[in-house]
């Protein structure tokens, strides 16, 4: 992996620990029921929450969802970033040092974004143990979004 790439995962790494209190405060909230539900008469019919990961930025979203794998509504996370805590330019490969039709360029590029997911996968997880759970009872996952991969964070496995 090229020095520019190293960096930026460091660079995304340091990043992600000054956000962390707040993750877990918006996780915190999340697991006691603030889940953005659209029409309050539906908040029983909550069956799950489900996060998403977005490629773009790694912004974070949760669905309460019905049985029928319905949304009922929509909370962002991390509200103060609609960007993504990643979307800042400093935390992508610059493009113009990699060569598109170069294949060994490609792999590295796919490398690097392999790790960057892996780095904020881990991340979240690490906020996430440090949210108390000891009362939820509904199921919650996360996962990329367009994934067919979920994660249990409740079991803390993967699922699908």
């Amino acid at each position: 992996m090229k020095e520019q790439a190293k960096r930026t995962l460091e660079l995304s790494r340091g990043h992600l620990a000054t956000l962390s209190n707040e993750l877990i405060s918006d996780l915190n909230e999340l697991v006691a029921g603030s889940w953005g539900i659209t029409d309050p008469d539906e908040e029983e019919e909550v069956a799950s929450v489900d996060i998403e990961i977005f490629a773009q930025g790694y912004a974070l979203a949760a669905y309460p969802m019905d049985d029928y794998d319905s949304q009922l509504g929509y909370k962002p996370l991390l509200t103060n970033l609609p960007g993504g805590p990643l979307g800042d330019s400093e935390f992508c490969l610059d493009g113009d040092i990699y060569d598109f039709d170069n294949e060994e360029d490609m792999k590295e590029m796919n490398e690097f974004d392999k790790a960057q997911n892996d780095l904020f996968f881990e991340w979240f997880l690490e906020c996430w143990k440090q949210v108390d759970t000891s009362d939820l009872e509904t199921p919650m996952t996360i996962s990329f979004h367009d994934s067919f991969r979920s994660y249990d964070l409740v079991n803390q496995k993967w699922t699908k």
